[in-house]
């Protein structure tokens, strides 16, 4: 749960128990659950990211946050 927590604070959201018992569907809005998903997938630390949607196709916030953390 501590590494759950570090990866939401790690993508710019909330690690609070009020967070992370919310749905995806209505409670989050797209760009949340973008960074809901990067943070799941930043997890395990992979050195390589295999992406199934460009990141043009995310919200300007979501793409200035992985391009200048992870790029």
């Amino acid at each position: 749960m501590a590494r759950a927590r570090a990866g939401l604070l790690e993508v710019g959201l909330p690690d609070d128990d009020e967070f992370l018992a919310r749905y995806p569907a209505p409670a989050l809005r797209r760009a949340m659950v973008q960074r809901v998903a990067l943070a799941i997938a930043f997890l395990p630390r992979p050195k390589v990211l295999v992406l199934d949607e460009p990141p043009p196709a995310w919200t300007v916030t979501t793409q200035g946050m992985v391009l200048q953390n992870r790029g």
